[in-house]
């Protein structure tokens, strides 16, 4: 399911597809993510720093369920946080693995409902609750 969301992101040119796939994974490389988000995932279990407390103070991206297709739901709030102040605040690494957590958790979800019903699952919902202005 990773390769058909690159060649969907490039309209099924398999080469532009490739291209991108290579320079997300050098980015993960670069960025260390693999490393920063294992050390991020116990800093979260912990709960005490102060990042950490803020970013659950403000957690804004709710994972909600299945929807009837069995496709996973995601609610983000974004009333309820602010990604640039929270950044403002803490940095914005701590915001960026936050995110990439859940895009990961988002991708974990996609596979287990694949391994569970045998069917690709093409994506997942998101939606984004703005708030009255």
């Amino acid at each position: 399911t990773t390769l058909l969301r690159f060649l969907r992101a490039r309209n099924s040119d398999v080469v532009l597809a490739a291209k991108m796939f290579r320079e997300a994974l050098d980015w993960r490389a670069e960025f260390e993510v693999d490393r920063k988000l294992k050390e991020f995932r116990e800093e979260w279990a912990e709960g005490t720093s102060e990042r950490v407390k803020m970013l659950r103070q403000y957690e804004y991206v709710r994972y909600c369920g299945l929807d009837r297709a069995g496709l996973p739901v995601y609610l983000h709030q974004m009333m309820q946080g602010d990604p640039l102040g929270i950044a403002r605040e803490i940095g914005e690494e701590p915001v960026l693995l936050y995110l990439i957590r859940i895009f990961e958790e988002q991708t974990a979800a996609m596979r287990a409902q694949f391994l569970k019903t045998g069917r690709i699952v093409p994506g997942c919902i998101d939606i984004f609750d703005t708030g009255n202005p």
